[in-house]
């Protein structure tokens, strides 16, 4: 599930360390310093000009003595922005080159280097690698307890970093032996040091109380999935607590907590509970969009979740509310159907069907929206070749409908689902609605691009073929004819 701040404490570490570049009497350094701050002020505007300053500032970098830490420092901002802008093997190809000298530091710069693996470990980690991430993690865990000892800030955020990974490998004990360790540090009287960041912080070297309600929320998690509903609730509590605390109740992080809350109802059997839960939630980012993705992606996780158990009255309702909640805001940057083949395709060909199905029952007649639509359309070709064509007449007709309601009827839209719907007809031996639907497809192209259309051409042609294989000949050849006019 996506977590607010999940990667951000790497960020803020990496920027914090090059915060420390100091006004130096060389005109290359200052340079360096306003080219950062410029570039740095750019992000999110406009990444290309920001990767403009960056370049322009690498170039003022190797001007530097590499024996001087500022060098360093230099490189993780720059870094900083390629991990930002995932542009992973940039970064990492970044890392190497700082990593061939930083090796030679010694005493408390020693960090450097393990701050360029923790790097290394970030971009592995955000393409999916958890097993490049922990190596990468492990060699600077390796640094910071040798040199600076157990109790060092970055050993408890090194932690949970490694319990992130060992989830993407789905190593669920020990993901949770490394949260509960990074815990167990950052709460320890002898830990030395602790930041309460909420921009870019102060403390160069500490995790954050991000980290630190991260680390609840995925343990919460884990005892969820588990159905361990007391450890659940107790990691709730602590982590939403901390995340309601230091970043308020309007904050993504709360909110992640909120519909973590909501599925620990759902475990509990009280469905009532958990949609109220979401319903506020989703209110919430209407007016606050920082929170839509919150809500959107613990439908995923549902899903998911759903299709590991084997659970297909879940999955429908997960689908559901997946569905409704992005229909919320649309222009919202996700690409609907890429998300439903994952999430569908991670079930096993016995039970892909039975999930479509019981989503297709929960979709119906709720979620009539685009998203929706893109549903109805995959569900209905998932049905080719099955023989259930009855089912497949079914969500073509929704899909049509739902067209109508977002277009109009004789909107350009609507002819693609209205040439679906006509396709299922035939496999389902109803000719006559079929060509029915074939007359109007030809009608609104013609009304949307004029009779001398190529698209107008190609509806002709399926409708004649239809006519032909149906006996009735001459009505084929006149429509066919009338087809090679307009494609002259």
């Amino acid at each position: 599930m996506w977590f607010p701040g999940m990667t951000r404490s790497i960020l803020l570490l990496l920027f914090c360390c090059a915060l420390s570049l100091s006004a130096a009497e060389k005109a290359d350094i200052k340079l360096l310093d306003q080219l950062l701050k410029e570039g740095f002020a750019l992000e999110g505007r406009d990444s290309e000009a920001a990767d403009v300053k960056y370049k322009a500032a690498l170039i003022e970098i190797e001007k530097i003595d590499k024996a001087d830490s500022r060098y360093y420092q230099g490189f993780l901002q720059v870094i900083g922005f390629y991990l930002r802008s995932q542009k992973f093997q940039v970064a990492r190809d970044l890392i190497n080159r700082s990593m061939q000298t930083v090796t030679e530091f010694r005493g408390k710069r020693r960090v450097y280097a393990a701050v360029l693996e923790l790097a290394t470990g970030a971009s592995w980690e955000q393409e999916g690698r958890g097993d490049k991430a922990i190596e990468a993690y492990s060699k600077s865990q390796q640094i910071i307890q040798t040199q600076f000892g157990k109790y060092h800030p970055l050993n408890a955020l090194l932690f949970f970093r490694t319990g992130r990974a060992q989830l993407l490998l789905k190593q669920k004990d020990l993901a949770e032996r490394s949260f509960k360790q990074g815990l167990e540090l950052a709460e320890s009287p002898y830990f030395e040091g602790f930041s309460n960041r909420t921009e870019w912080g102060v403390n160069e070297y500490s995790p954050n109380y991000m980290d630190v309600a991260m680390a609840h929320f995925e343990l919460s998690r884990l005892y969820a999935i588990q159905k361990e509903t007391d450890l659940a609730l107790k990691h709730y509590e602590k982590g939403s607590k901390v995340a309601k605390n230091n970043f308020g109740k309007e904050s993504p992080a709360y909110s992640s907590f909120e519909s973590l809350r909501a599925y620990i109802h759902i475990l509990q059997g009280d469905h009532a509970a958990a949609m109220a839960r979401l319903d506020e939630l989703i209110r919430k980012a209407e007016t606050n969009e920082k929170i839509l993705p919150v809500v959107i992606d613990l439908f995923v996780w549902w899903g998911n979740q759903a299709i590991e158990r084997e659970d297909a009255e879940l999955f429908g309702k997960a689908m559901a509310e997946y569905l409704s909640a992005h229909s919320r805001n649309p222009e919202w940057n996700v690409s609907t159907e890429d998300q439903i083949m994952r999430m569908v395709g991670s079930a096993s060909p016995r039970m892909k069907p039975v999930f479509l199905e019981a989503a297709f029952k929960s979709v119906k007649g709720k979620a009539g929206s685009l998203p929706a639509m893109t549903f109805y359309r995959i569900y209905g070709q998932a049905l080719e070749g099955t023989g259930k064509y009855d089912q497949m007449v079914e969500a073509y007709s929704q899909l049509l409908a739902t067209a109508e309601r977002e277009f109009g009827s004789e909107h350009k839209n609507v002819a693609g689902a209205v040439k679906l719907l006509a396709s299922a007809h035939v496999k389902a031996k109803q000719i006559d609605r079929a060509l029915a639907l074939c007359d109007r497809e030809i009608a609104i192209l013609i009304k949307a691009f004029g009779e001398k259309d190529s698209r107008v051409a190609n509806a002709m042609e399926n409708k004649a073929d239809l006519l032909e294989k149906n006996g009735n000949e001459a009505e084929a050849k006149s429509l066919r004819e009338r087809a090679a006019k307009g494609r002259i």
